[in-house]
């Protein structure tokens, strides 16, 4: 709760529009770029519908956290745009057997792979 006043006025709205922002952003990416949220997964089940959600929602955090901290998976985003990687990645990973995630990137900008032993 807070009070209202010409002063305080100006940071509230600042407050409620970044949120609005975010908010805004994150569904949109949710639902117009391969994660299809408001597809009905349960077909009336709640608890289906409610758990394919939260997994949905688990995936979408997982690939958050690769974009801002894997910095091969940036290298890989400056390439393409971010749904093309995943859909290069995807095809990589069914046809070739990887021994990590590291290997897949590596493997996807075309550079050769470093022993580790």
């Amino acid at each position: 709760d807070f009070e209202i006043t010409p002063e305080s006025a100006p940071v509230i709205i600042g407050i409620g529009r970044s949120r609005w922002k975010i908010e805004n952003e994150h569904f949109n990416i949710q639902k117009n770029q391969g994660y299809e949220l408001e597809h009905n997964y349960g077909h009336g089940q709640r608890i289906l519908s409610m758990v394919m959600c939260v997994l949905n929602l688990l995936a979408f955090t997982t690939h958050k956290v690769i974009e801002l901290g894997d910095q091969l998976y940036q290298r890989c985003c400056l390439k393409l745009a971010t749904y093309q990687v995943w859909d290069d990645l995807r095809c990589l990973f069914n046809r070739f057997a990887y021994e990590s995630w590291s290997a897949l990137l590596t493997t996807f900008l075309g550079e050769p792979l470093l022993d580790s032993s």
